[in-house]
């Protein structure tokens, strides 16, 4: 009974934090890092990239404020998806709130501390303020923006396409660390840029209307509790 209950809080975890997801946010960092910059900005250059060890701490720390994220979300959503998905959000029916607000506040504070040591190692103070601003955006999201028109849809959006400049930025600033090294690989910068430019606004359109294809399938939970997204408005139902 005991294996049996731990199983079943183990499978609602996991359900909780979308562990599909987080496993695309580590496979695409790693593949962008490998597949791009070490192909093609490094190939004969191996050592100007970043250590295995910080850029993992990158992953982990973009990872922790995704999960900071699906939390909070989950956590504002509770009445809502009692309409829209009544045995989708285990918030308060498996996992009571305040667990929640704790796991979110230790995920964030510990991906923020992981943010400012990255920050420390690259002597850039921007690179870590970039995470308590997603951390924070991402609350502001989750209990405003996401019910108002188009600017929920777009936060996402632009929050999910950072994903893919998080690595661009990170390898930027390690290489500034070397200016001999930083000026070897200007020539070939101009190609990876436009490679990351396409992928970011790739993943940033198919955010973008997966954000409004999910409005459309949650138009009853988002009607009863008065949310002014992109479908109510143009049905009529709100205005």
């Amino acid at each position: 009974m005991k294996y049996e209950l731990g199983v079943k809080k183990i499978q609602i975890i996991l359900r909780l934090i979308r562990w599909q997801n987080l496993a695309i946010i580590i496979l695409t960092q790693f593949l962008l890092r490998f597949g791009i910059l070490n192909a093609f900005l490094f190939p004969d250059h191996p050592r100007m990239l970043s250590g295995l060890l910080d850029f993992s701490l990158l992953v982990a720390a973009t990872v922790l404020l995704t999960i900071g994220g699906y939390l909070i979300n989950d956590y504002f959503d509770i009445r809502i998806d009692s309409v829209n998905k009544p045995e989708g959000n285990p918030v308060r029916t498996a996992i009571r709130g305040r667990s929640v607000i704790l796991a979110h506040i230790m995920v964030n504070g510990l991906a923020i501390l992981m943010g400012f040591y990255l920050a420390i190692r690259l002597r850039s103070v921007n690179f870590g303020l970039i995470f308590p601003f997603v951390s924070v955006l991402l609350w502001l999201y989750s209990a405003r923006y996401k019910h108002t028109l188009v600017w929920g849809n777009l936060v996402v959006s632009i929050l999910t396409a950072l994903v893919i400049f998080m690595v661009w930025y990170f390898e930027f600033l390690h290489l500034r660390l070397t200016p001999s090294d930083f000026s070897q690989v200007v020539p070939e910068m101009t190609e990876t840029n436009r490679y990351f430019i396409a992928y970011g606004l790739f993943v940033f359109l198919v955010s973008f209307f997966r954000e409004i294809i999910k409005d459309m399938e949650d138009i009853a939970g988002d009607k009863e509790y008065g949310c002014r997204t992109l479908q109510l408005i143009s049905s009529g139902i709100c205005k």
